[in-house]
């Protein structure tokens, strides 16, 4: 890529970002992605019936595995997409600074997005500064949607054998500040020069070429534009149609020197629960399945209940340390999750105030979180939860650091 000057998001006026959010209308947006989401479905149904026509065939059946994993990625970020569009509260975003491990953050990222590059052929490198600190005061959930946004772009836009760079270093430290720069970098086909100037406003769709095999809504770099002007930063990019494409985040992060520096869980496969038990509330049954067979894998010994009202039966009826660890779903007949916890907490039991609860939830709006926050609940996930996120959730209540 050559040295091409640096288009900046500053460069694109507020006015006209407000405006081209305020002009969708959400009965277009569904007719705008109906062909991707049912060419997407289609694509799940197809591959199942493949695999379980040649069941015999292990390697045939782990490639129609990882075909369908690709196609539900690809779908939740649809879905993830269009439930920003139509939150009431995007406009009025609330800061949910806590102190994070930027480095582990990096990692986390990065550890998504490799399965997905490796499937498709292409060289997946990452780098991280020594110099860059580890603790610092940001918003984790934001900066990982739109790093996560801009890698599945270099994914979906990079052809196979390509490759892609995800980089993270520290510019410069003051005032208890440090500049961090996240660096996405690919080879893939670029973006044509007439819709470059537009890139940042919604349902800009470009298929980057004369095919259309390059699906999406539009509004992945929009929405990155918002939340990086949410968190005070900046991004920018270059790009050169066939060349690729290089976008660099660049954020202001208040340092926080007073965590104590800890052991970092590598990957999924150190994580060990034995001993340990979960009371796990959930009223779907493959859910529920699902979420007990990785949990178990841990070493946990699992416990169910199907709804709020046996769950609070459960915890009631068993001797207080019975359970270290509570996950509950929220939207539940006859008692939801909400109320469920609620009751815990209030019962009077000694554990009752201090047993972890941790949400385990499709309701996804900021709004949601808040409501699990305020019933007593000590940390939210929305499904669909990565395995990752959920041991390392899991790992976190056990240790006290929700």
């Amino acid at each position: 890529m050559d040295s091409k000057e640096y288009i900046d998001s500053r460069d694109v006026t507020k006015e006209d970002i407000d405006k081209a959010w305020q002009k969708i209308d959400c009965r277009k947006l569904l007719a705008h992605t109906s062909h991707d989401l049912r060419s997407s479905l289609n694509n799940v149904l197809g591959l199942t019936e493949l695999a379980k026509s040649q069941l015999d065939d292990r390697e045939y059946v782990e490639y129609c595995l990882e075909k369908v994993g690709d196609t539900t990625h690809f779908l939740l970020n649809i879905v993830n997409d269009i439930l920003y569009i139509v939150s009431p509260a995007k406009e009025n975003m609330t800061a949910k600074d806590t102190t994070i491990n930027i480095r582990e953050l990096f990692e986390t990222v990065g550890s998504v997005i490799r399965p997905m590059a490796h499937e498709k052929k292409l060289h997946f490198h990452t780098r991280i500064d020594d110099n860059v600190a580890v603790y610092v005061k940001s918003d984790r959930g934001r900066i990982r949607q739109i790093l996560q946004n801009l890698l599945s772009n270099a994914v979906k836009f990079t052809p196979r054998y390509g490759k892609i760079d995800f980089q993270l270093h520290q510019l410069a430290e003051h005032d208890n500040k440090a500049r961090m720069e996240f660096v996405v970098r690919d080879t893939g086909i670029g973006i044509a020069p007439e819709v470059q100037e537009h890139i940042f406003l919604p349902m800009t769709k470009e298929y980057r070429g004369s095919t259309t095999v390059y699906g999406g809504v539009g509004l992945g770099l929009a929405i990155c534009y918002k939340l990086t002007d949410y968190l005070g930063g900046r991004l920018e990019f270059k790009s050169n149609k066939g060349q690729g494409t290089e976008f660099k985040l660049y954020l202001d992060l208040e340092l926080d020197k007073e965590m104590p520096e800890v052991a970092q869980i590598p990957e999924n496969q150190g994580y060990n629960f034995a001993g340990k038990t979960v009371l796990l509330v959930e009223d779907d049954e493959i859910n529920s399945e699902i979420a007990r067979n990785l949990l178990s894998r841990r070493g946990l010994l699992v416990d169910t209940a199907e709804n709020g009202r046996v769950a609070l039966s459960k915890f009631m009826m068993n001797a207080p340390g019975t359970y270290d660890l509570i996950l509950m779903d929220v939207r539940m007949p006859l008692m939801d999750g909400l109320e469920a916890t609620r009751r815990i907490r209030a019962s009077g039991k000694s554990d009752a105030k201090r047993i972890p609860i941790v949400a385990v939830t499709a309701n996804a709006y900021e709004k949601d979180e808040q409501c699990s926050m305020e019933a007593g609940m000590d940390a939210h996930l929305t499904k669909p939860v990565e395995t990752g996120v959920l041991y390392e959730t899991v790992q976190r209540a056990l240790d006290g650091e929700l």
